[in-house]
């Protein structure tokens, strides 16, 4: 894991998302309402190796989707039903129940006695999709559990996330969830998925990606999307989106001829493209630093302003120039 930061922290990373309830860390395996302090002590080591690196942890909490046998092994955890000594007859009664959810309130307060307010915490996320959870009201627990993850953890973001924004009838949750009190900051996950009804899931992730993000922001303006600001820029030949951060930008130029369908259904390798030139938005601002130029692996000018022009090989040149 040290190496694996260190090589994180070495291209400019400072943001990693940890599940709790991987086995590597899920301090509540044996039985439910018991937490191991072995596997605390993993997580304090994940920590400790973040935080001396510059990296923040978004610390999610939990990632089971049932409580049976069934597929996806992975994703079952049936220690809490009540005849393996857990409070629950079943997962809505793990999400409606009084007991279950002052059990889980405890478990909160565990994490909160243990690790406070950490400046090493990104936030703390209640669950990995919950609305694939099967059974019980998921958005309700939300929010009463955002509310209480608020008063333990008063220094840290608080959030929540939804599993693929693939279909028109998801679209009422990512908006019920985007505008919900204590939600700090808007996710979405979108996947490539041929067999999805919205198209844009079938097109290139670039395209899918911005697209959701764009809806995103749209149903609570001014709530900070994980990805943060997004702005795109024309091109004949080129598709340019910009993630414009406080103090770095991000340029993600693709071609248009090129697709995971040209490359991987058709066999068509992609065509180097030189001298192609792009206007950054002039309504970008703020000053960027340096990042790399994938058609070069050269830096590129840290320098440039808004209004300037880049060509393919990152040096900048004026308009008009």
């Amino acid at each position: 894991m040290a190496r694996w930061m260190d090589r994180l922290a070495e291209n400019g990373g400072n943001f990693i998302r940890v599940w709790l309830s991987n086995a590597s860390f899920d301090v509540e395996h044996a039985r439910s309402g018991e937490y191991d302090g072995a596997k605390a002590e993993r997580i304090d080591r994940m920590l400790d190796l973040a935080r001396r690196r510059g990296i923040r942890v978004k610390m999610c909490l939990e990632h089971f989707r049932h409580f049976g046998t069934r597929e996806q092994a992975w994703s079952s955890k049936p220690l809490h039903l009540r005849e393996r000594g857990g409070p629950a007859k079943d997962i809505a009664d793990f999400f409606d129940g009084e007991a279950s959810r002052a059990q889980f309130k405890r478990k909160l307060a565990w994490y909160a006695n243990r690790y406070g307010s950490d400046p090493t915490v990104f936030g703390w996320e209640l669950w990995n999709e919950v609305n694939t959870v099967a059974g019980g009201d998921g958005m309700a627990w939300t929010e009463a559990m955002l509310a209480d993850l608020h008063r333990l953890f008063p220094r840290n973001l608080c959030l929540q996330s939804l599993g693929s924004f693939d279909a028109a009838r998801i679209r009422p949750a990512y908006q019920r969830l985007s505008a919900m009190p204590g939600n700090d900051v808007a996710q979405v996950h979108r996947y490539l998925d041929l067999g999805a009804s919205l198209e844009i899931c079938k097109g290139p992730v670039v395209d899918l990606a911005a697209d959701a993000v764009r809806e995103i922001l749209a149903f609570r303006p001014g709530r900070p999307v994980l990805l943060a600001q997004s702005g795109a820029a024309e091109h004949p030949r080129l598709k340019v989106y910009v993630l414009a951060g406080r103090s770095v930008w991000l340029v993600w130029c693709r071609d248009r001829r090129n697709t995971w369908a040209t490359e991987l259904r058709d066999g068509r390798a992609p065509e180097t493209i030189e001298g192609a030139t792009i206007s950054l938005p002039a309504r970008v601002s703020g000053r960027p630093s340096a990042s790399r130029d994938r058609s070069t692996d050269r830096p590129s000018d840290p320098r440039r302003r808004p209004g300037t022009e880049a060509t393919a090989s990152g040096s900048p040149r004026r308009r008009g120039s």
